[in-house]
């Protein structure tokens, strides 16, 4: 019987908390309130930021290139139609002595018809082109580059997006610690007045316990400043509307894992896995085209055409379309062979060169930077861990001392001065906690972008 009643109370208080939980996530959705976790936002900001849609974009447009080159070296097929009314017919002088005239005397003569028409259809198909095989070979470089760089700016976006969450965090933790000290000191202002009120305690106390609210007062308000600012901030770059209200479902303590950072500090980092490396890889791979491109402008074009036309003639615009129409069809092949260009195909084979000698360095240049930037960033995080545990240690330390101060100021065993010294320093080791916080969680963020795809 007590089995039966306990389940049904478990079952009771499942339906209960299920009711709650939809109703709060419906007065939520009512509010306009977007929950998101650092994972999702991320991914929204993958959808819908700015930089990643641009990028995209970046793509589609490398796709459409790809395909424009590609058209040109499929048959190109063309219509052409024109209709003419000679108001005047051309004149032309004929020798006169042709018709028994005299010689050196010309006659004026009229040819042709009024009114003339025609048609026609033209193929043309490129055979050979060196400077098109080449092109064909850089667009679609062109084109692993643009994905390159999308994948690079997602990298980027995850990486801001990821700050701004801990920077939310951090100044929506730090403005609740100053509220919090805010009430206490208006709490033990209260209680200074009252005790002032019955002569008790001197007039300085109460200035002192005033000063001090003040000063709370103007941090809690620059916090929340801090507090909104962010968050447009986050907004901004995960691509929301400002007056949409967000909420973050992560706490600042969920991404602190000592143990995955250090390893993460002790990663073995290869270079040649990164996207910056594969850029510049890439665009050494460019060059190269471009430099055989030049050198392709050396070699002969050939092409092949075929055209089909008809015309017709009548001095009459009624019968025009009823007259006999003539037709013409032309094949054949053009070739184009560059002779001499006065040395300016051969400057432009130079400056590819220069270029390719530049790309390669920056290659070079690049895997040993990002060797650097490795060694220096390990360090960085391992520095952020070890100040961190710092700070850890020395806010318990500065909120004992608090606490212990508070105790004896109430017990009229310490000075206001004493107990406004202890406040300070604990809200001071609170702020030197949260930067070497967020220094680490920043450090950690810009770690994991440089060592994984």
């Amino acid at each position: 019987m007590i089995k039966t009643k306990v389940i049904l109370l478990i079952s009771f208080l499942i339906l209960l908390y299920s009711a709650s939980w939809a109703q709060t996530e419906q007065a939520d959705e009512a509010l306009g309130i977007q929950k998101f976790s650092l994972n999702e936002a991320v991914k929204y900001a993958l959808e819908n930021s700015f930089s990643t849609k641009t990028s995209r974009a970046d793509v589609k447009i490398a796709e459409q290139v790809v395909k424009e080159t590609v058209a040109i070296g499929l048959p190109q097929i063309s219509a052409t139609a024109d209709y003419k009314n000679m108001l005047d017919l051309p004149v032309s002088l004929i020798p006169a002595q042709f018709f028994g005239g005299a010689p050196g005397e010309y006659a004026e003569m009229q040819f042709g018809t009024q009114h003339n028409s025609s048609f026609g259809l033209s193929l043309s198909q490129l055979i050979f082109s060196g400077e098109y095989i080449i092109g064909m070979q850089a667009t679609t470089i062109y084109k692993k580059i643009s994905i390159k760089q999308n994948t690079k700016t997602e990298k980027d976006v995850k990486e801001s997006v990821s700050k701004s969450y801990f920077l939310v965090l951090i100044s929506q933790k730090s403005k609740s610690i100053m509220d919090s000290s805010l009430l206490n000191i208006n709490k033990l202002l209260a209680e200074a007045t009252a005790v002032h009120a019955q002569g008790f305690s001197d007039e300085t106390t109460i200035d002192q316990l005033t000063l001090t609210q003040k000063n709370i007062e103007k941090s809690a308000s620059s916090f929340e400043r801090m507090y909104e600012v962010s968050k447009r901030l986050l907004k901004f770059q995960m691509g929301i509307d400002f007056n949409t209200e967000i909420e973050l479902t992560n706490s600042l303590e969920e991404f602190i894992d000592e143990g995955y950072l250090l390893n993460l500090s002790l990663e073995e980092f290869n270079a040649t896995n990164n996207i910056n490396y594969e850029i510049t890889e890439l665009n050494v791979v460019v060059t190269q085209n471009l430099l055989k491109y030049e050198k392709s402008t050396y070699l002969p074009t050939l092409a092949g055409f075929l055209s089909y036309s008809k015309s017709g003639m009548n001095n009459d615009f009624g019968e025009l379309f009823s007259s006999n129409w003539y037709p013409t069809t032309v094949a054949g092949l053009q070739l184009n062979v560059p002779i001499f260009a006065s040395g300016a195909k051969r400057s432009k084979v130079q400056q590819a060169k220069l270029n390719l000698e530049k790309a390669e360095i920056l290659h070079s240049q690049t895997f040993q930077a990002l060797q650097t930037e490795a060694a220096q960033k390990k360090s960085d995080l391992q520095t952020a861990i070890n100040t961190y545990k710092y700070e850890v240690d020395n806010i318990e330390l500065s909120k004992k001392i608090y606490n212990k101060t508070l105790e004896k100021y109430k017990q009229g065993m310490a000075s206001n001065t004493d107990l406004t010294q202890a406040q300070n320093q604990y809200l001071s080791t609170q702020s030197a906690y949260f930067q070497a916080m967020i220094d680490m969680l920043n450090k950690k963020v810009e770690l994991e972008k440089l060592l994984y795809k």
